[in-house]
């Protein structure tokens, strides 16, 4: 079952202990390596956008969604979907975002 709270989350997404810089890095190579930015990635810096706002003004994301463990909010969503997304137009439509 779904709960919401206030909860201050200094680590990345749904509450788990990663350095986000590491994650950080990886979206700007990603973003150098693709100068036109598509739809899922879109959904990617925008959800990248909001968690570091959280983490500059409040010092870690608030998450407010709750399944069992796992704690997230809406950003660390549109940062998934946009993931996802890639993932499908690479794997099953066969797009190179690469070169």
């Amino acid at each position: 079952m779904t709960r919401g709270s206030y909860v201050l989350n200094p680590g990345v997404s749904f509450g788990l202990s990663v350095d986000w810089r590491l994650v950080g890095l990886i979206l700007l190579a990603a973003l150098m390596a693709k100068a036109r930015l598509s739809s899922w990635s879109w959904l990617v810096v925008a959800g990248g956008v909001s968690n570091i706002w959280d983490r500059l003004a409040y010092g870690g994301v608030v998450d407010w969604l709750h399944l069992g463990f796992l704690s997230f909010n809406l950003a660390d969503m549109m940062i998934v979907a946009g993931s996802l997304w890639l993932i499908k137009e690479v794997w099953f439509e066969g797009k190179n975002y690469l070169l």
